[in-house]
């Protein structure tokens, strides 16, 4: 405890009385801070105010002692937070990252301690786990399983514990489905792929003939055909990126793509053909 000075002033008054007894009368000041207290003439003083004692002279005279106690006041603040186990809880110019009560300690402009106190708790991360990336035909519908959790935040909008995966796609294609989970106010997120694709491959649904070449290209692909059609060119995760129509031969050219796995679609008053372009 912090007392900021003694005795700062003394004064003394002298009395005469009428038998030639002297009386004497001493003045003292003193401040102390709040959380602390003063020892004046054997006893312990904390309260601010006048303070009395006296002692009788060897004449028979009083000596009054007078204590003038000025008490500044000290502060304590105290707070309870929490962080996130990864995360850093910045206070008082300071980064803490374990649990634990941690004070910080400074001095009032009048020379009092001001104490800050902070009751740090550290929260686990949940533990969230999706598996291994999926593959599922085409037209199929897949479960994903987040686990027991406060609160879920998946990427196609669903916020309970399952949610349900299904495209309406007649071509292969892969989607990234994530999910965030929140436990004790704390976060974490894991993410699956799920590749959709066809058990026998994209075959023709008739028998009428497309010719594309060359297949792989580095871009350029020849339609050739008897007949005048309507082609769409899809990529990987099911974006249409072509939709043209075309008469005997076509040039379709995909060289401001990326190189990779494209499907085209084409479409004539005989049918519909399906096929799988690669691009390098």
């Amino acid at each position: 405890m912090k007392k900021l000075y003694t005795l700062i002033t003394m004064s003394l008054f002298l009395s005469i009385t009428a038998f030639g007894q002297q009386n004497y009368i001493y003045y003292e000041y003193d401040t102390i801070c709040s959380n602390s207290s003063i020892n004046w003439r054997g006893s312990t003083i904390i309260e601010p105010g006048t303070h009395y004692d006296s002692l009788m002279t060897v004449l028979g005279g009083d000596s009054i002692y007078v204590l003038y106690l000025y008490v500044q006041q000290s502060y304590q603040m105290e707070i309870n937070a929490y962080t996130c186990e990864g995360d850093t809880f910045n206070w008082q110019g300071n980064a803490y990252i374990n649990t634990g009560t941690y004070q910080q300690n400074y001095s009032t402009v009048c020379g009092c301690d001001s104490l800050f106190i902070l009751n740090l708790v550290v929260n686990h991360k949940p533990d969230i786990d999706l598996g291994s990336d999926i593959t599922a035909p085409i037209g199929s519908s897949v479960v994903l399983d987040a686990g027991l959790h406060d609160h879920y935040m998946w990427s196609t909008g669903g916020n309970s514990q399952q949610e349900v995966i299904e495209v309406e796609n007649q071509y292969p294609i892969s989607v990234n489905v994530s999910v965030r989970v929140t436990d004790n106010l704390c976060s974490n997120e894991d993410e699956i792929a799920i590749q959709f694709t066809s058990a026998t491959g994209i075959e023709p649904t008739n028998e009428q003939q497309f010719s594309v070449y060359p297949n792989p290209s580095s871009g350029q692909f020849n339609i050739e055909s008897n007949e005048t059609y309507h082609y769409k060119v899809y990529d990987i995760s099911g974006n249409k990126i072509v939709d043209d129509e075309g008469s005997g031969n076509s040039k379709v050219n995909l060289s401001e793509f990326e190189n990779g796995m494209y499907f085209m679609e084409l479409e004539s008053e005989t049918g519909t053909q399906s096929i799988k372009l690669i691009k390098k």
